[in-house]
């Protein structure tokens, strides 16, 4: 493990870095703070600081350090938005605290402690004074847990590497597929009286007809195949659900029939599938119902649809597939062993985290070369902790990125093919 950079990667200060970020408890829609912090953290490390406001009040942190030209641009990407807590939350969640190899705390497994690995790896080139060919980007994002918004708006700025890393999930093996994530609203259309006039009324029940079409859905199939490696994949889900009165669902007026109820329909997609092909699934499957049912009124709204009050769910998120021959995993894989003296557990497909979106799927559609290699995991929670990462893992990441950061910046485009995005 003889390079320079590697002399540059100090504990302290990563552990320090994951404790800075993790305090903030940047929700989606509430990110502001941690990413004004994140902009002065990489202001006092040398880089070049730039806000994008993919939404009033959300803004991306884009740090750059230029490169001399000549060579290949390299991404780190993390998201600042952390999960939600579930009803069965423990007291402390939040509480940051190291305890037998294990770095605790709500939000650093997504993935305040990778944003800390990466922000550390980035910076042993300024440290090391790495006469670098291409740009070295940070991205810190906002709502990758809605789709990827921050990421995709980053894009739409011009804001493409030519190689990325996004140290999402993945325990440091090298994760080169993913699903992505199409979701649609599917509303029933019912016809409403008050609840006093039941007996002399006609009405439809908007939330019992969707009962009907609930059911439908969890014996749908689709019509494209289960991927040959991401092997549980695609797959459906019925997620959120809303029922009332009018189109503004009107929670608060219980008195009448509700006229309006929506479902969201979520579908993880494997390379190759549409959303037309996912809707003409879903009218493929749920014509029969109205055939055989002439009250049932049914609208189906494609992505982005959840993208609106009062939902405020996601955009369309892209899946990735990248070659396992693709020079990137070449170079992530050799650092790897280098750091670690052994194997990854798995190179290309990783369980679970295969089956989850990532903003990687963005950037690929936008055609950098990008792969996921991340130090947490959403593996066996009993071993690993429901809020923690392993100490170790974190450490060992940030080495394995700095290294990747030295070799593909320091060569030219001959020696290592980027695409055709100069950044």
């Amino acid at each position: 493990m003889s390079s320079s950079v590697l002399d540059y990667i100090d504990e302290d200060e990563i552990l320090e870095m994951a404790r800075r970020m993790q305090a903030f408890k940047s929700f989606s829609h509430h990110e502001e703070p941690c990413a004004r912090d994140y902009a002065e953290l990489l202001k006092s490390l040398g880089f070049e600081v730039e806000f994008q406001e993919s939404e009033p009040g959300r803004p991306n942190v884009i740090g750059r350090l230029r490169g001399s030209g000549g060579g290949p641009s390299l991404m780190f990407n993390s998201h600042m938005d952390i999960d939600p807590l579930p009803l069965e939350t423990a007291e402390g969640a939040f509480d940051f605290y190291v305890e037998d190899n294990m770095v605790m705390g709500h939000g650093l497994r997504n993935m305040k402690a990778a944003l800390a690995s990466m922000t550390a790896a980035a910076a042993t080139l300024i440290r090391a004074q790495i006469p670098i060919k291409g740009d070295m980007i940070l991205a810190a994002v906002v709502g990758e847990l809605q789709g990827g918004i921050g990421t995709a708006h980053m894009i739409e700025q011009g804001v493409v590497p030519d190689y990325a890393i996004v140290p999402e999930p993945t325990m440091n093996n090298i994760r080169t597929m993913h699903v992505g994530n199409s979701q649609f609203l599917i509303s029933t259309i019912g016809k409403s009286t008050w609840g006093g006039t039941l007996h002399l009324y006609d009405h439809v029940n908007a939330v019992t007809k969707m009962a009907k079409v609930i059911q439908a859905i969890e014996n749908m199939e689709l019509s494209t195949p289960l991927h040959p490696e991401i092997v549980h994949a695609p797959r459906i889900s019925i997620s959120n659900i809303m029922g009332g009165f009018t189109r503004d669902y009107l929670l608060w007026r219980t008195g009448y029939v509700p006229d309006y109820c929506t479902v969201v329909f979520e579908c993880r997609t494997v390379p190759g599938q549409t959303t037309e092909e996912i809707e003409a699934d879903l009218w493929r499957t749920l014509k029969p119902l109205q055939e055989a049912d002439p009250e049932l009124e049914i609208e189906i709204e494609p992505p982005p649809a959840v993208y609106k009050d009062p939902w405020k769910g996601m955009i369309e998120m892209p899946p990735l597939y990248l070659p396992k021959d693709d020079p990137l995993v070449d170079i992530v894989h050799r650092h790897h062993v280098t750091v670690n003296d052994k194997e990854p557990d798995s190179i290309g497909y990783f369980d679970p985290g295969s089956y989850a979106g990532a903003d990687s799927g963005h950037l690929q559609a936008a055609g950098a070369h990008v792969l996921n290699y991340g130090p947490s995991g959403h593996g066996d929670i009993r071993k690993y902790g429901k809020y923690g990462v392993r100490y170790d893992y974190i450490m060992d990441n940030a080495r394995v990125l700095a290294l990747c950061a030295e070799e593909i910046l320091t060569s030219t485009f001959d020696q290592l093919p980027g695409n055709t995005l100069r950044s």
